[in-house]
């Protein structure tokens, strides 16, 4: 149960998750 709620979180905050995504490859590259 716990890993579906986990998952739902993280389609729900989907483009959040990208936007962190591309600021950590941003600062990597830095």
């Amino acid at each position: 149960m716990a890993v579906l709620s986990f998952l739902r979180i993280l389609v729900l905050n989907y483009r959040l998750t990208i936007l962190f995504m591309c600021i950590g490859y941003e600062l990597f590259l830095l």
